[in-house]
């Protein structure tokens, strides 16, 4: 099982479901409450026991996630964040956060230019639009700097 405070999951359930992977079932807490994560990881554990993994909703959550499971002897939990920042990236060098999704801030901008440029020309764009994002985990940790947002 998978423990998620994303908001959005109802994305994830679609994408499983779509690519057949009945094996995964995807437990959802509300985060509403970001100082609260440590507390939301402990009762989604404590609920369901045999989580394996959480997908949480930045770095810092994930950290404070992995932080949570490893006090709940829960440590091989897989924990992954997004941001790619530097305590993020610190944490998986360490063999702690499994891993980090991160994608251009720059691509990001370009796409969203792009569209409002199409939008003002009365031109249509897309519901919704994708940039390219990639996962730094322990295979390639080593290719990026810990001290910076890379």
């Amino acid at each position: 099982e998978i423990g998620s405070g994303l908001v959005g999951s109802e994305m994830c359930i679609r994408d499983r479901k779509d690519k057949g992977r009945d094996d995964v079932t995807i437990v959802e807490k509300d985060c509403t409450d970001l100082s609260a994560i440590a507390s939301y990881t402990e009762d989604m554990l404590i609920g369901n026991p045999e989580i394996s993994a959480f997908l949480c909703l930045n770095d810092n959550t994930a950290l404070t996630c992995y932080g949570t499971c490893a006090q709940m002897n829960k440590a091989d939990c897989i924990v992954i964040g997004f941001d790619g920042s530097p305590a993020g990236n610190q944490s998986i060098a360490d063999g702690q956060m499994t891993g980090t999704m991160v994608y251009s801030p720059v691509d990001l901008a370009k796409t969203s230019l792009d569209a409002g440029i199409k939008l003002a020309k009365g031109e249509t764009v897309d519901k919704e639009a994708q940039v390219e994002m990639w996962m730094i985990n322990s295979d390639n940790i080593k290719d990026y700097d810990l001290e910076s947002w890379d």
